[in-house]
């Protein structure tokens, strides 16, 4: 029992010592801050360096406060390519700030018909028709109308702003991207026939390195017949890698023009199995693929065995059926790789 006692008066006299030290070091600190600040120790320093943090904690208030804003007032007048007839015009609009409506007046004596959303109708214009929305509140809006206009022809786009501080007018020009749909559907045309030439010599080389020993027992000629396997999917390669960049470079061209993504466009034209894109890590792979010339060790081969050099000849047999074995495995999984890319 004393022993207890003892030991708790040990734990009290403890506790009251932490306390007496903490009141000594939180009268310190209003100490030093009271000298800090007191009318003798403010200096011109001091008094810029509390100006800067009062600049910043007020940047960061604001920053934190304040919404996303788009950069800037974007539009894009197209025609739509799905009419072959030319007359389908689509008017995409993107705004800094909220609008309640807006109107469109093509420059021209131009008749306006079967406009969408039902948001949107045709108005008189200073020349002809034009269009007219109202859209409550939007940053966005996607109209769609029939008109006979001819490329470059000029128009107005005026946006009545949603919290009535006035209208904003913006201008717009009509644009086809006719030209490079044209030349996305070539360049995947060409994708498409590059595709199927790799494929095709994939399997050949596989083929080739599948026959292992046998090859190996053809002597030189069977080094030749892989060698030219070789060469033939080397090229094919390099044809495959020029004409997914010449797709990704002419998909790109378009997004430009549209201002949209074109990923889901269509062709009745010659298709690739594997996009663009999914052929990227899949040509990345092949280009690591690990293909030597057969036929200078075979002529060394050869050679030896000529002059009687039994264990040299062995060794380099050896160490060519061990290249053949090992590209051979690698050249299976790439053509897996490639096979299940549909």
């Amino acid at each position: 029992m004393a022993t207890d006692t003892r030991a708790l008066g040990g734990l009290w006299q403890s506790d009251a010592a932490l306390r007496v030290a903490l009141r000594r070091r939180r009268r310190q600190c209003l100490c030093w801050r009271r000298i800090w600040l007191s009318p003798s120790r403010v200096t011109a320093s001091r008094v810029r360096k509390l100006a800067a943090l009062a600049v910043v904690a007020a940047a960061l208030a604001v920053a934190v406060a304040a919404p996303a804003r788009v950069a800037a007032d974007t539009v894009k007048w197209l025609v739509d390519s799905n009419d072959m007839s030319g007359n389908t015009l689509v008017l995409q609009v993107q705004s800094s700030s909220p609008f309640k409506s807006l109107f469109f007046y093509p420059n021209g004596a131009f008749k306006i018909s079967v406009v969408s959303p039902p948001a949107c109708r045709a108005v008189p214009a200073p020349q002809g028709q034009g269009v007219g929305c109202t859209l409550g509140s939007a940053t966005s809006a996607t109209v769609t109308f029939m008109a006979p206009i001819p490329v470059g022809t000029s128009a107005k786009l005026v946006l009545d702003n949603a919290d009535g501080s006035g209208a904003r007018t913006l201008t717009a020009t009509l644009e086809s991207c006719g030209a490079f749909e044209a030349n996305l559907e070539s360049a995947s045309d060409k994708l498409g026939q590059a595709d199927t030439d790799y494929r095709g010599a994939l399997h050949d080389l596989v083929q080739v390195e599948n026959a292992g020993l046998a090859l190996l027992f053809w002597g030189e000629l069977g080094a030749l017949a892989h060698d030219k396997a070789v060469d033939d999917f080397h090229a094919a390669q390099k044809r495959l890698a020029a004409a997914r960049e010449e797709v990704e470079k002419a998909r790109k061209a378009l997004e430009d023009c549209q201002g949209t993504s074109t990923r889901g466009l269509l062709s009745s034209g010659r298709r690739a199995d594997c996009t663009e894109v999914e052929w990227t890590p899949l040509l990345a792979r092949s280009e690591k693929l690990k293909l030597r010339k057969f036929a200078p060790l075979m002529r060394k081969i050869i050679a030896e065995r000529k002059r009687n050099q039994k264990t040299a000849a062995s060794h380099d047999l050896k160490r060519l059926h061990a290249q053949l074995k090992a590209e051979a495995k690698a050249a299976k999984g790439l053509m897996k790789a490639v096979d299940a890319c549909k």
